[in-house]
């Protein structure tokens, strides 16, 4: 046979083109290989337990067939034995090397006894075989239960508890950095409390919105001709700071006040005869 006939270099030549495309396919192949060899041992054990037992059932279905011809070999021997006895009995004993009758069943009783050494001696060989099956049996079982059990077991589950360990190790670190994400949402959101401030948020609020919260304009007086508003408002604003705390109706008397006396404000008049 040559090296490319064989089944485990058919097996390398066939996962090689595979094994060159990662390194880490590597590993897995020989696991995968390596699990195929176990399986093949197992299944080359239970052929090896499967034949003792059928040897055994065979040796047992022959052991009773054998044992069964010599129980009835032996019961036909008594059966003639019995019979010999009895003609004896009532033959003389003169009589009984003439006797026809007696010659038969002498005959007929030598002929059972053959049969009956026949039947024994393969009855006895055919326990033996079974005995001797019997034993093989209980030690191939036994071997297996024993030894080849636990060797199978060992060899299928190579590099099983290496694989859960590593799962169970990315389930640890993955819960890991769940914890620190949670402990790192913990941290800002307590950051956030802590940088809560009303006034910075609404001047950012208003800075961020220029254009609606802008101050507008003062509202200015257009004047008409010959109005003196400059020394109007100067008296004004002397008389409001004079009186600053008084009542809005105070203040608009007052502001009358001092209009009229110098003829600044248009009376109603002056605007009927215009």
């Amino acid at each position: 046979m040559s090296f490319a006939s064989h089944p485990d270099a058919e097996k390398r030549l066939f996962f090689a083109p595979i094994a060159s495309i990662s390194p880490n396919l590597k590993i897995h192949i020989f696991k995968f290989e390596f699990y195929l060899q176990c399986r093949e041992i197992g299944y080359e054990i239970h052929e090896e337990v499967l034949k003792v037992l059928h040897e055994l059932h065979t040796a047992m279905k022959t052991h009773h067939t054998y044992q069964a011809e010599f129980r009835q070999a032996e019961n036909k021997l008594q059966v003639v034995e019995k019979q010999r006895n009895k003609l004896r009995q009532t033959v003389p004993p003169e009589k009984q090397g003439k006797h026809r009758k007696l010659k038969i069943i002498e005959k007929e009783w030598a002929k059972r006894k053959g049969k009956y050494d026949d039947a024994r001696l393969k009855a006895t060989k055919a326990r033996n075989e079974y005995l001797l099956s019997m034993d093989a049996a209980n030690s191939s079982i036994q071997k297996y239960f024993v030894d080849d059990l636990s060797d199978l077991i060992d060899c299928m589950d190579f590099g099983f508890h290496q694989s859960v360990a590593r799962a169970v190790l990315m389930h640890v670190s993955a819960l890991d950095q769940q914890r620190r994400a949670l402990q790192q949402s913990v941290d800002g959101a307590n950051r956030c409390l802590g940088a809560l401030d009303s006034r910075k948020d609404k001047q950012r609020f208003i800075e961020h919105n220029n254009t609606t919260f802008m101050i507008p304009k003062k509202f200015e007086y257009t004047p008409v001709r010959r109005d003196e508003v400059s020394g109007c408002r100067s008296r004004l604003l002397a008389c409001l700071c004079k009186h600053g705390r008084g009542s809005f109706p105070s203040r608009l008397s007052l502001q009358r006040d001092i209009c009229g006396a110098s003829s600044f404000l248009p009376t109603p008049t002056m605007s009927k005869h215009r």
